[in-house]
């Protein structure tokens, strides 16, 4: 007589977290003063513009942002590599804008949102 069995296989697969990540945040702040050295006020900020370039990449961008901040989404499985250059520039509001040189930041680590792990298989077991 043949029975069959049937078991879940319990197996949690580990990964590892230390670099996961599911945004980039890139933060600056904004000058107080124009390249001459004269103020540069708050008010006279039009708005940001930040892009990034990751190795052997294109750049992507610029995305225009009201604030010092852009929080890009990494998006699942995959990754920003390490030596990914983010620069921010400023624009200021004169009927003819004027934009800033890039600030730009390296980033020192790879920022990944990795896939989860596989479900775990069913496994049969027929003892004959």
């Amino acid at each position: 007589m043949k029975r069959k069995y049937l078991f879940i296989a319990m197996f949690a697969a580990l990964a590892s977290t230390a670099h996961a990540a599911t945004k980039v945040t890139v933060s600056c702040t904004a000058p107080t003063t124009r390249e001459d050295g004269t103020a540069f006020a708050a008010s006279e900020i039009g708005s940001f513009l930040f892009d990034y370039t990751q190795p052997n990449a294109s750049t992507q961008g610029p995305f225009a942002k009201s604030s010092c901040s852009y929080v890009v989404d990494i998006p699942k499985g995959t990754c920003f590599k390490k030596g990914t250059v983010f620069s921010a520039r400023v624009v200021d509001n004169q009927p003819t804008p004027l934009t800033s040189k890039p600030g730009t930041q390296i980033l020192a680590e790879d920022a990944c949102n990795p896939l989860a792990a596989p479900s775990a298989p069913i496994v049969k077991i027929t003892v004959e």
